[in-house]
């Protein structure tokens, strides 16, 4: 009976410890992102992605400029 118990409370905090991992990685992916995006419109290489992008996406043959 014990060991079953100590097993919820070791699967509980386990599962408690995963959830506030994965919500602080994903916290921090998503800041990461919007100043990447942010960093990129301010020095105006967002569009020059997005272009080089979509002229690869329709050819992909060619090679990017």
């Amino acid at each position: 009976m014990f060991l079953v118990l100590a097993i919820q409370k070791l699967g509980a905090s386990l599962l408690r410890f995963g959830v506030t991992v994965t919500v602080r990685g994903l916290v921090i992916w998503h800041v990461l992102t919007r100043f990447l995006v942010i960093l990129c419109r301010f020095k105006g290489c967002w569009r020059n992605a997005v272009e080089a992008y979509s002229t690869t996406a329709e050819n992909p043959l060619k090679p990017p400029a």
